[in-house]
């Protein structure tokens, strides 16, 4: 994986997609750095110039710009309205893929050699 997403498949359109498929950072594959461009972004401090931070980051200038043009369209949506009053989130649980692992196939093999993995079996 690229990216170090995990990617789902539909059973229907066999089409695949991952957990940021339709957000604004669907596309982006360096998501750790596009974070460190977004902390740069609000503060009391002045906003380092795009060369600057490109520099810094070892990215290109309009990769930075891009990115803080991504960040200021999903900010110019929302208004103070929105989040007034009480805001609750809660989880995503997203199911845990393990196929093709061999982690207890190993420990039954060789359970001295091989320790036991850290999970429960699905039949357990």
């Amino acid at each position: 994986m690229r990216t170090n997403v995990q990617r789902y498949r539909c059973g229907s359109c066999k089409k695949t997609f991952s957990g940021r498929t339709g957000t604004r950072i669907a596309r982006i594959h360096r998501p750790g750095l596009f974070f460190d461009v977004l902390k740069d972004m609000p503060g009391p401090r002045p906003l380092s110039s795009v060369r600057v931070l490109a520099r810094c980051l070892g990215l290109n200038k309009h990769t930075v710009w891009r990115w803080r043009l991504i960040a200021l369209s999903a900010l110019s949506g929302t208004s103070d309205t929105d989040f007034s009053g009480i805001v609750e989130a809660d989880e995503t649980y997203q199911r845990e893929s393990r196929k093709g692992s061999r982690e207890w196939i190993r420990h039954q093999r060789d359970p001295l050699d091989d320790s036991k993995p850290p999970r429960m079996r699905w039949y357990e």
